[in-house]
């Protein structure tokens, strides 16, 4: 991936060697993670040097990124948003909500430069680290590098065992602590066993973004692009990533639907098919805001439709009223005593009128309807969500599972084999810490014989039962 070039720093910010190596660093963080979008934890951030080894946070009401004018979408199809997105980015964390298919990971990824806009500019070029949805792992990949840290961690460690080289100094320049505040982040985390070298596929999903999101804290980035960051983590972990934010200096993009962490934001970015727009505050404020916006949308609402009955009612009685001084003059006609000419003018006449009177008519009715159709798209979406589950009847007393000194993959060392007999109807809550071992007992219930191995070796023990419907 490549990574942005910053803007000009000032003088003995940052030395041109430290230049030099912030593109070796990228590029081998970069091959480290080879995939389209977001990488699963992209390295955009340069390395400093020695003059505090992380990069100066933005100022204080400062913007470190600006969006004018920007349009995206797919080759050959429509445009993801209505209206070009217009909006500044500063210090502090900022909420990207939005309904599904909104553009909410598009919108990240624009910030990052992983996408660029069909139209208009991402202004600014502050360093950048990316944390995706779903922190995916090559088969070679390690601990370090879905942190982003591998080269400064690998550099360290060859300077450390005497075998380091010049580049390696340079990568080290100012971050000779990382080691240290590395090992606190993963023992803050529960992972405190994982050693930089372990890999990175016999982690479970929560357990790959915990280590994805430490090494986010520690890049000492301008600004943080997370994406969902809360899908795969527990509720430690959760605790930890929103104190985490609290405590960071710089700037940060997160894209959720977590309310709890809405609720810490300082600013919210709603995107939707129109385009976006921006609240100051938390969720609460939003949901506040949002309440006014629909409040006075439903009133001018019903203000349109009240007008349009009024207006309508008004031009019925005109078009009442025409039709009878229409029949009146076809009687006069009958019974007058005037010249044929005449009559046939007066008749013209009144049929143009009459005409021009249909034709205003019309106008207004669509006038109106369409005042009642503005106003209506002012009013926000109710999505509301339907869980379908299909054949979910389960007669009484139906055995509907059953385990048997069943051992999943993921599971700790030593744990006890599991074992039960489940009976419908029934509902079963699976819960656990990150790296219990959730995912893969799921996916064995679904697949018995399926899940391949992992931290704890094939899957064993008898899985049966009728299982019915979508696992």
């Amino acid at each position: 991936m490549a990574t942005p070039s910053r803007g000009t720093s000032a003088p003995g910010s940052r030395s041109a060697a430290a230049s030099t190596l912030s593109s070796r660093s990228a590029a081998a963080a970069s091959a480290a993670h080879p995939s389209s979008g977001f990488s699963s934890s992209a390295v955009l951030t340069a390395s400093y040097a020695a003059d505090g080894g992380a990069p100066p946070h933005p100022r204080a009401g400062a913007s470190v990124l600006q969006f004018r004018d920007v349009t995206w979408g797919p080759p050959g199809g429509h445009a993801l948003w209505a209206r070009p997105l217009t909006v500044a980015v500063g210090r502090g964390v900022t909420g990207i909500v939005g309904a599904n298919g909104s553009g909410k990971s598009v919108f990240l990824q624009l910030a990052s430069r992983a996408l660029q806009p069909a139209s208009g500019v991402v202004l600014g070029q502050p360093s950048v680290h990316a944390v995706a949805q779903e922190v995916a792992a090559a088969a070679q990949a390690t601990v370090a590098d879905i942190a982003g840290l591998g080269p400064v961690l690998g550099a360290l460690a060859r300077l450390a065992a005497g075998e380091g080289s010049a580049d390696d100094v340079l990568a080290a320049d100012g971050r000779w602590d990382l080691p240290a505040r590395w090992q606190q982040a993963l023992q803050a985390l529960g992972l405190a066993h994982l050693q930089p070298g372990h890999a990175a596929r016999q982690l479970s999903g929560g357990e790959r973004m915990r280590v994805a999101l430490a090494g986010a804290f520690l890049s000492g980035a301008d600004l943080l692009v997370l994406d969902e960051p809360t899908n795969h983590l527990d509720r430690p972990a959760r605790r930890w990533l929103m104190e985490s934010l609290g405590q960071w200096p710089g700037s940060v993009l997160v894209a959720s639907h977590d309310r709890e962490l809405l609720g810490t934001v300082g600013s919210i970015v709603a995107l939707s098919p129109a385009g976006l727009q921006r609240y100051g505050g938390n969720w609460a404020l939003y949901q506040a805001q949002r309440q006014a916006e629909a409040a006075a949308a439903q009133a001018d609402l019903d203000h349109a439709r009240t007008e349009r009955e009024r207006a309508l009612r008004t031009l019925q009685r005109d078009h009442d009223a025409q039709l009878r001084r229409a029949a009146r003059g076809r009687e006069v006609g009958r019974t007058a005593n005037q010249a044929s000419v005449l009559l046939d003018r007066q008749k013209n006449n009144s049929q143009a009128h009459a005409g021009r009177e249909h034709e205003r008519q019309q106008q207004e009715r669509m006038r109106l309807n369409d005042a009642v159709r503005e106003a209506a798209s002012r009013l926000p979406a109710q999505a509301s969500a339907t869980l379908v589950l299909p054949q979910s009847a389960v007669p009484a007393g139906k055995q509907v599972l059953a385990f048997e000194q069943v051992v999943v993959p993921h599971a700790a060392p030593g744990q006890t084999p599991l074992n039960g007999v489940w009976s419908g109807p029934v509902r079963i809550a699976v819960t656990g810490p990150n790296g219990c071992g959730k995912s893969s007992l799921l996916r064995l219930i679904a697949a018995p014989g399926e899940v391949a191995g992992g931290r704890s070796g094939n899957v064993s023990g008898n899985v049966s039962g009728d299982v019915s419907g979508n696992v």
